[in-house]
């Protein structure tokens, strides 16, 4: 028991380390480890809900082109994109797909493209996200990918928690915006990030990136903050940008 122990301990840090690079080269594991490491992370990250695995429920179905949308309805006008949306939910995100896993590059093609001059959409971000170290194999996103794409596109950002709701507000009301890992609740079912980008009425509005009609609502704060991941990495799991 205690040898298993060991071995499930070290394949998950060679997982999270950096996938295939450590699981092959630091720490030589065989094919029957590897499965052992995939199964043991995946089964503690459902146990303590700490949003690692960002999966939409996408069997392959699109959604049509949305074209050029925009929200102007906050602080700062907002470049909306969805991971579902049939010009990239099928491209690729490392070994997976953009629809179904492509929750944080698309968040983070979001920010860029509002807050720059570089219009960045998910296929490109997917792109620098997995050669950069941001994209985990069948999980979605590291938490680190948020933080280090808002630096790599020359942006300010700072790590926030649930309890500092008064820096979210008074950053969405400077026209920051504020990338989230949620867990299971009103936006996902796992784990998923989303873009918050303004405050209107008390209300927060938010641009998802697996749901065009979530991004059309108000949310109260306190949904956000109760559902927000507890145990997020990289700062999170609130990230300020701007």
């Amino acid at each position: 028991m205690l040898l298993f122990y060991h071995l499930c301990q070290t394949c998950v840090d060679a997982i999270y380390n950096g996938e295939s690079y450590f699981a092959d080269t630091v720490f030589h594991l065989t094919d029957g480890q590897k499965a052992i490491a995939r199964d043991y992370a995946r089964n503690l990250s459902l146990f303590l809900g700490d949003g690692m695995f960002q999966y939409t429920e996408y069997g392959g179905t699109t959604i049509g082109s949305l074209g050029n949308v925009r929200f102007t309805d906050g602080a700062t006008e907002v470049v909306y994109f969805n991971q579902l949306d049939e010009r990239w939910a099928n491209k690729p995100y490392g070994t997976d797909n953009i629809g179904g896993y492509g929750c944080g590059p698309t968040s983070m093609s979001i920010v860029v493209s509002s807050l720059t001059d570089d219009i960045v959409d998910p296929v490109e971000m997917a792109e620098w996200a997995y050669k950069n170290g941001g994209w985990c194999s069948k999980s979605g996103s590291y938490h680190s990918l948020i933080p280090n794409a808002a630096k790599a596109w020359g942006l300010n950002v700072e790590g926030c928690t649930a309890s500092e709701p008064q820096r979210i507000v008074d950053a969405l009301s400077e026209g920051k915006l504020v990338v989230a890992i949620m867990t299971k609740g009103h936006f996902t079912s796992g784990g998923h990030f989303i873009v918050l980008r303004g405050v209107q009425d008390g209300q927060i509005l938010v641009a998802d990136p697996a749901s065009y009609r979530r991004s059309e609502k108000l949310w109260d704060l306190s949904i956000i903050l109760n559902e927000a991941s507890k145990r997020a990495g990289a700062g999170g799991p609130f990230w300020l940008i701007g």
